[in-house]
């Protein structure tokens, strides 16, 4: 049960698709930003193929690195040949997230920090199922018998023994339960294959809703996005607090968004490496957490190779992308006008603003720009 509070590598590399995603789809490729300067046609078909293509990658790559770092309560929800509910087994999933914490955090003498987080996460619970459209679709007993059992944890004080303040205590600056939260989801995600259709095409639209909110997609939108601090004035990020806008910008900017494709490769091992950074700065500031844990130096290492192998699997990716777009340059021109006819026809249709290439539907709504919250973050600890 301990290693739900430890640094996992899949989590973070969940958390490096989701950053990846929302950088592109909602502070470069926003109606907001681009309104004066749209990309050409041909930019943004290329754009979208881009992005379908990492898709692919990035779910392939998240595939495997399940069946080395899975939690053994997830792995049992995927085997044998049986069509799943996606309802049900979300729910499961958080149930024995709960459940695992709530042993351990009463079985232990945890840190004030990882307790505190603890706390957020039974927040998370009652707040994004509690009367939600995601909580609405769940089997009402258990969903009943998760809410109490988070509430019942809430009631209580903070600390039950005076040692969890003092130096005996033990911390886990790794534990994030916003990325544990996305975890739950995202696993579902990249199982999607073994789901009902229709179930999970509802499931989807549920959790996005509920994302939407979790992330505070609409502040990044904001006019504050543009100002020299725009990484600090930016919604927190989980784990990391905030993404490096600042430095993404850098690598597709505005200009850039009207001349050429969308690099997803630069973006994604830019905020791999902000996650490896934070993931760093939590073990060496941490020197009591590193003693108590004999494999952090591991973990840490484990997370350093993954994160780097990932990247270069996303970069072979993008020169395979290119070469087809080189190869395919020529036949594109003569066709531009033909793909800007059908481009001008479905946006008079009122095509769904959301491009599906640049995002994941239990991520990102339709509408997520209507959607407000504010959470702060913290400064030593994941979050």
């Amino acid at each position: 049960m301990e290693n739900i509070f430890i640094l996992n590598p899949l989590t973070a590399l969940f958390l490096s698709g989701v950053g990846t995603q929302l950088f592109v789809l909602l502070v470069c490729d926003n109606d907001q930003r681009t309104k004066e300067q749209r990309r050409g046609t041909h930019l943004k078909k290329q754009s979208d193929k881009r992005m379908d293509r990492w898709q692919i990658c990035f779910t392939n790559i998240c595939r495997e690195l399940f069946d080395i770092h899975f939690f053994e309560d997830e792995k049992t929800q995927f085997q044998g040949n049986l069509i799943l509910d996606p309802f049900e087994v979300h729910l499961t999933l958080l149930t024995k997230h709960s459940e695992a914490i709530l042993y351990f955090a009463e079985r232990n003498n945890l840190g004030k920090s990882t307790l505190k987080n603890v706390k957020k996460w039974f927040e998370l619970m009652v707040s994004s199922l509690d009367k939600s459209s995601l909580g609405n679709k769940f089997d009402a007993s258990k969903l009943r018998a998760l809410i109490d059992m988070s509430k019942t944890h809430l009631a209580l004080p903070t600390s039950t023994s005076p040692t969890h303040h003092t130096i005996l205590a033990k911390e886990y600056p790794h534990f994030s339960p916003g990325a544990l939260y996305i975890r739950s989801a995202y696993v579902l995600h990249i199982h999607k294959h073994k789901f009902h259709h229709t179930l999970m095409y509802s499931w989807e639209n549920c959790s996005a809703k509920i994302m939407s909110k979790f992330l505070k997609f609409s502040d990044y939108l904001n006019e504050s996005a543009d100002d020299d601090d725009m990484d600090h004035s930016l919604p927190y990020f989980p784990y990391i607090y905030h993404l490096p806008c600042k430095k993404l910008d850098q690598i597709w900017n505005l200009s850039d968004q009207i001349s050429k494709p969308v690099p997803f490769d630069h973006i994604f091992e830019q905020i791999n490496m902000c996650i490896y950074g934070k993931a760093t700065t939590f073990h060496t500031s941490n020197p009591l957490h590193s003693r108590y844990n004999e494999h952090a130096e591991d973990q840490i290492s484990s997370l350093q190779r993954i994160l780097m192998e990932a990247s270069e699997a996303i970069n072979m990716e993008m020169k395979l992308v290119r070469n087809c777009e080189k190869q395919k340059r020529h036949q594109n021109k003569k066709k531009e006008s033909q793909f800007e006819n059908i481009y001008t026809k479905r946006s008079r249709q009122g095509i769904n603003p959301l491009n599906p290439h640049w995002s994941c539907p239990f991520l990102f709504p339709a509408k997520y720009f209507l959607l407000t919250d504010n959470t702060a973050g913290t400064e030593t600890f994941a979050c």
